[in-house]
């Protein structure tokens, strides 16, 4: 999924949760950050999904976060983990398997650019998700 997708997901999470426990602003941040801020390692390798970032692995350092914030932080990744299933799969058994798990809607070879990944995803079933979140996310906050 693209960033506004899981940012507008961690918010829509947010909005739910807020049912429930109230969030401040800083964890609602929190959220919104440890949702999206996982796919920064793009930035260190354009299939940045084979990197232990899109692992289960990438919670170990957010339980030395307090209590809650652990909490906070570990959902908003678990949330990006959830989404990113749904389109390229996860490697769920990293280190000891790089298979790829999930439903794996958009099925694609490696990606070789930024305009490659774009194009293809605009092809796909998950477009009409990445396009309805924003706009949830925006319809809960405004009302």
């Amino acid at each position: 999924m693209l960033p506004l997708a899981h940012l507008s997901a961690a918010l829509i999470l947010g909005k739910a949760v807020s049912i429930w426990h109230p969030l401040a602003p800083g964890e609602l941040l929190l959220l919104a950050l440890s949702s999206s801020a996982v796919d920064l390692d793009y930035l260190i390798k354009k299939d940045h999904r084979a990197l232990p970032t899109h692992s289960p692995l990438a919670f170990l350092p957010l339980f030395l976060l307090p209590g809650k914030l652990a909490a906070i932080a570990i959902a908003g990744l678990a949330l990006h983990l959830a989404l990113d299933s749904l389109d390229y799969g996860i490697m769920a058994g990293y280190p000891w398997r790089r298979r790829l798990y999930g439903p794996k809607i958009v099925l694609q070879p490696e990606v070789k650019s930024l305009q490659n990944y774009v194009r293809n995803y605009t092809r796909s079933r998950l477009l009409v998700l990445e396009i309805i979140l924003p706009f949830a996310a925006l319809a809960m906050y405004l009302s």
